[in-house]
């Protein structure tokens, strides 16, 4: 169940369908992404809240409108799903690791070019 919530939210990014993302993430969505601190420096790399995350997104979407994840490579655990993909000139692995709540929100959104979180 958790693993279709992230595949719904990975296929409405994809879409570019804000408002569908925005039902699958909790009032309290946390981002940690090495791209976030790029564009924030001030951040340290952490966005906090839904009104900052989907801003974030609106952000992502006009500046990668090339940008497209493939959610065919999915890990599970209990704590987690892990999503690896490649950027666009299959240059260099990223991965997204999506934490789902009970209520089947995205809370915890973590974010790496370079190596997967533990």
């Amino acid at each position: 169940m958790k693993d279709e919530v992230v595949r719904k939210f990975i296929e409405s990014l994809n879409e570019r369908d804000i408002e569908s993302c925005m039902t699958l993430v909790a009032d309290n969505i946390e981002l940690r992404s090495t791209l976030a601190m790029n564009m924030f420096p001030d951040s340290g790399g952490t966005l906090k809240g839904k009104k900052v995350f989907r801003n974030y997104l609106l952000l992502i979407f006009d500046r990668m409108p090339w940008m497209h994840i493939d959610s065919t490579q999915m890990n599970l655990n209990e704590k987690s799903i892990l999503v690896r993909d490649k950027d666009i000139n299959s240059s260099y692995d990223y991965y997204m690791q999506y934490y789902v709540n009970d209520d089947l929100l995205i809370y915890l959104l973590k974010s790496d070019t370079t190596s997967a979180y533990k």
